[in-house]
């Protein structure tokens, strides 16, 4: 059904935010909050077809370009789709979703400062939920997952499985994935621990959210790399924890040689073997140096190792965890970006004195990661599908890669820089000159289809530089043709 522009004007006209004087507030801005509310409130419902930006335009007296801007803002948020051929398309299901604003204040008097923490650093976060993969970053090659060998380990696990063996399971996981995963950082990573150390998870970010919930009080301080993931500034933020940062240069991360500035430190966030988003791998020089700073101030190491196999193909480097003398170091990783997101099964070392307290909490939130998934994933493993899988990955990503810096080399080199990474990883960063706006030309590419992440986002200081992180992996090599032609064109575009 579609909806008069009369109606649209009828709304408009009627609303206090548009009869407001203020001037202060744009135009547009006006237009986009009143049509949200009316998407929100039920009173243009889900499916119903928006005028055009042209025909609402007039009907309003106002430029197109005051309605472009605004129906972009709308799709941005998720409230809008626009295809070819299909006009605007209201994507709100509002049905049981009513958002009246007394109940918003309501909510706001009961939540938790914590609750509100966290409600309120949520644009911080990065959308999972893209219906697009072309260029997404963290996504390896999708296409190349051997399917039938894990479909293989299904079949042989519900063949024999017992109806006993239906119940529940241990917090930390089942023993012989622990165990194989144990025996696969040794030979890898060359990291010896424990079995009993090891916890399975469903990623990386459930991981950061229950350290910092063991160690972590109000204000307490959190050393990150900056700029970061925005997930890792955003779990963080959301505990109420106090961020500092640290400048990044081509040793990684610069690790402050005093401790006057540090009176509560407790924890401290590294990617040493691709900082994220800049590609920069941490000299041992640095990791020594942040291993001495934790013991000076009596702080924990997170070593989030979320890439190792792709950005460590030799399993050459050291790990902090396996320098760490001490024995305060958590280690970080998933199989999500090796194999497929959707297969939401990470693990963490956890120090052998914080053991417990995390099966106590784990027990109290998330018990386990599906215990069939596990037992599959370790057949799969033990079987040697891993090790093959991850040579084609490695293979594959970098023969990907070519072709995404091959196909944009008509790009405006004086606007626009690829930056040069040290190590294969899933992930390309380019970065603008000023004045370029990295959330426009998201916005702009999200409207072709394309996928890419705000490198400003990864910032948590007001120095912020704008680009955008793509990931080059996702996409067969025929398929990239055409998505990078429109990634060139859009981006060179935006300087014209």
């Amino acid at each position: 059904m579609i909806v008069s522009e009369k109606i649209i004007h009828q709304i408009i006209e009627e609303s206090e935010e548009f009869r407001n004087p203020n001037q202060s507030i744009p135009l547009y801005r006006k237009v986009y909050q009143i049509i949200r509310k009316s998407i929100l409130n039920g009173e243009l419902p889900c499916n119903c077809q928006l005028p055009s930006t042209r025909v609402l335009a007039k009907k309003l007296n106002v430029s197109r370009s005051t309605l472009v801007r605004v129906y972009d803002l709308l799709r941005l948020e998720g409230l809008l789709s626009s295809k070819l051929g299909s006009g605007h398309i209201i994507s709100f299901n509002n049905i049981g979703q009513m958002v009246n604003p007394e109940e918003d204040s309501e909510a706001e008097l009961i939540l938790s400062s914590l609750g509100k923490s966290f409600s309120e650093n949520t644009s911080l976060v990065n959308s999972i939920d893209d219906k697009f993969i072309a260029f997404r970053p963290g996504l390896p090659p999708l296409d190349i997952f051997p399917i039938t060998q894990w479909r293989k380990q299904a079949n042989k696990y519900w063949q024999f499985i017992k109806s006993s063996e239906l119940s529940y399971y241990a917090e930390m996981g089942v023993e012989p994935l622990r165990k194989t995963i144990s025996s696969y950082l040794s030979l890898s990573r060359k990291i010896n621990c424990d079995p009993n150390q090891i916890f399975i998870v469903g990623g990386s970010l459930q991981s950061l959210f229950l350290i910092g919930s063991l160690l972590l009080d109000k204000q307490d301080q959190v050393l990150l790399e900056n700029p970061t993931f925005p997930n890792v500034h955003s779990v963080f933020k959301g505990l109420q924890a106090k961020i500092l940062g640290l400048k990044i240069d081509q040793e990684g991360a610069k690790i402050p040689q005093k401790t006057k500035n540090f009176n509560n430190l407790k924890l401290l966030h590294f990617t040493p073997s691709c900082h994220y988003p800049l590609g920069v791998k941490m000299s041992l020089v640095r990791k020594h140096e942040a291993i001495k700073l934790a013991n000076d101030t009596g702080a924990y190491i997170i070593e989030n190792d979320y890439e190792n196999e792709i950005n460590n193909p030799n399993f050459t480097d050291q790990t902090i965890y396996g320098l760490d003398k001490s024995k305060k170091t958590f280690y970080l990783s998933t199989f999500n970006r090796i194999l497929h997101p959707s297969i939401r099964v990470g693990y963490m070392i956890v120090p052998k004195n914080i053991v417990k307290a995390m099966k106590a909490l784990m027990r109290h939130s998330h018990l386990f990661v599906s215990p069939s998934i596990q037992l599959m994933l370790n057949g799969f493993i033990q079987d040697n599908y891993l090790n093959k899988h991850l040579n084609q990955v490695q293979k594959t990503n970098m023969q990907r890669k070519e072709k995404f810096k091959k196909g944009l080399k008509n790009l405006n080199s004086t606007q626009f820089k690829m930056m040069e990474f040290k190590v294969p990883s899933l992930h390309t960063t380019i970065n603008f000159s000023k004045g370029i706006s990295d959330s426009d030309i998201i916005l702009k590419l999200n409207q072709k289809g394309i996928i890419g992440h705000a490198l400003s986002k990864c910032y948590f200081t007001n120095t912020k530089r704008q680009g955008v992180i793509f990931g080059h992996a996702s996409l067969r090599t025929l398929q990239m043709t055409n998505k990078l032609d429109i990634l060139s064109e859009t981006l060179n575009s935006a300087v014209k």
